[in-house]
């Protein structure tokens, strides 16, 4: 019975949907079901964090679907290891509302990727699952769906054994990203080790039947793999994907805990300097910003930032004193040349090329003209560039690893005083929005500009975002205020 499901029946029974007979004999069965062949656990998933998993192996097709139907009415998702191809078939036909997984030989219900893992692009790896050879790549599947069903982002590295060393150093790049590494092998099992010296993270060795004669199925890999030389190499069972996976899940569950997320909540609109002003108020130091400023050529004289009382809050509000620096207008590949020859430092100057890169190649569709000779009129503005620049010091200041927003509120098309069509956001703005849910407001006014779609976009995430532990919460204003509803944008740090 997991925390959610627990949750739901003590708020039913509070609201007066669940009678109090019916609540005790809910929970009677709390601690297990007995099914006299089988004692099943229904609260694991209050103490592990993740329900028990049916081993399938020695156990008959009425068995293994009695033990689903009770983890299922009790919540739980349903996880079923070690399926032969025809137990597989059966059980589908026995209860249709649970997938197969052949190449991992497991089965799962619904429910049971409750923590899947949203996409995070360019923001690391989870798990990666390696193996040896082709041949154990059903045991590297099933590592790799359970980790999966754990709530981690994986991939996959098959076929790289030490047969060909050069396969798995032209892969060290992908090695270096991940978190957990779950090595596969059978033979020789000495793969693990060799990956255990490249890399800083912790190996998990599965060691497998593969091999011949002297393997003796299995236990000549896992002797190599107990014997590893590297240090942080960790040894399961022969054939154990699932435990492997178990364990990737733990480690980075754990790791994960940790992890800075922010949210940005963007009902009031969304503009660059919104967004710095947002991370000032976090606790970002004006210094960052100002040796942001110099960096970059320009002159940080004039810069304030203030604090503005609007709808019952403290909010920040930054910008130049008088009129600030300025720049040319220029062409897209000149000002990220102008950028590459800054003095800001590796990982914000990468960040802010990024944000030009992609505003580029959203102007160069719209245009139909190659990205690098677009002319970025707008993003040029030097205030324009210190809100890019400011908004990545701050990303990597607090050390966020995703970012996630609410819906990004839309404009509607209007005249302007020529009488030309206008639309708000522009064209390549609302392209950079493509994935991203946005909501349509009835009035002519910019909610999102174009520097602030171009950071949503290319740092931001269009999953949903998960269950937060808020440490700090900011709050900014822009210079302008919209015509109607919020004009404070709110922003949570984990």
């Amino acid at each position: 019975m997991p925390s959610n499901f627990l949750r739901k029946l003590l708020a039913r029974h509070r609201k007066g949907a669940l009678k109090t007979s019916d609540l005790i004999e809910e929970l009677k069965g709390l601690p297990y079901r007995n099914l006299r062949f089988a004692r099943v656990d229904l609260h694991r998933g209050l103490r592990r964090n993740f329900p028990e998993v049916i081993y399938a192996k020695g156990k008959t097709l009425p068995q293994i679907v009695a033990i689903a139907e009770e983890l299922f009415k009790a919540g739980n998702p349903v996880v079923v290891t070690k399926l032969t191809p025809r137990l597989a078939g059966k059980l589908q036909k026995a209860l249709p509302w649970i997938r197969a997984f052949r190449s991992s030989r497991m089965a799962a219900g619904p429910g049971a990727f409750f923590d899947r893992a949203p996409r995070r692009r360019g923001r690391g790896l989870d798990l990666l699952v390696v193996t040896a050879g082709t041949g154990d790549i059903p045991v590297a599947e099933e590592a790799a769906l359970m980790g999966k069903l754990m709530g981690c982002r994986v991939e996959r590295l098959f076929d790289v054994g030490v047969a060909g060393l050069h396969r798995i150093l032209s892969a060290r790049k992908l090695l270096w990203k991940a978190r957990v590494i779950v090595v596969v092998a059978g033979m020789d099992g000495a793969l693990p080790s060799v990956i255990g010296g490249l890399v800083q993270c912790p190996v998990i060795a599965v060691p497998t039947r593969t091999g011949y004669g002297a393997s003796f199925r299995g236990v000549g890999p896992l002797l190599t793999m107990l014997n590893a030389c590297s240090p942080g190499v960790a040894v399961v069972n022969i054939d154990n994907g699932f435990g492997a996976g178990y364990l990737a899940g733990m480690i980075i569950k754990a790791v994960k805990s940790e992890e800075r997320l922010l949210y940005i909540e963007a009902s009031a609109g969304a503009s660059g300097d919104m967004l710095l002003a947002g991370f000032l108020d976090l606790g970002l130091p004006l210094d960052s910003v100002v040796r942001s400023v110099r960096a970059l050529g320009l002159n940080p004289a004039g810069i304030r930032l203030r604090r503005v009382f609007r709808e019952g809050v403290w909010a920040a509000q930054w910008g130049f004193a008088g009129e600030g620096p300025s720049v040319s207008r220029c062409r897209a590949d000149r000002m990220i040349r102008r950028i590459e020859e800054s003095s800001l430092s590796s990982p914000v100057k990468r960040s802010v090329i990024a944000v030009f890169t992609r505003l580029a190649k959203a102007e160069g569709e719209v245009h139909q003209r190659p990205w690098r000779r677009v002319f970025l009129s707008q993003l040029a503005q030097a205030d324009a560039l210190i809100d890019v620049a400011g908004f990545c010091a701050g990303l990597h200041h607090f050390k966020v690893e995703a970012v996630y927003t609410s819906p990004i509120p839309m404009g509607c098309r209007h005249r302007d005083g020529r009488g030309r069509c206008q639309e708000t956001p522009g064209p390549a703005a609302a392209r950079l929005l493509r994935r991203f849910k946005t909501v349509p407001r009835p009035f002519p006014f910019e909610w999102t500009t174009p520097t602030a779609a171009a950071l949503v976009s290319t740092f931001g995430s269009p999953e949903a975002c998960p269950s937060l532990w808020v440490k700090r919460v900011g709050h900014a204003v822009g210079t302008l205020r919209p015509p109607s509803g919020p004009s404070v944008l709110r922003m949570l740090l984990t």
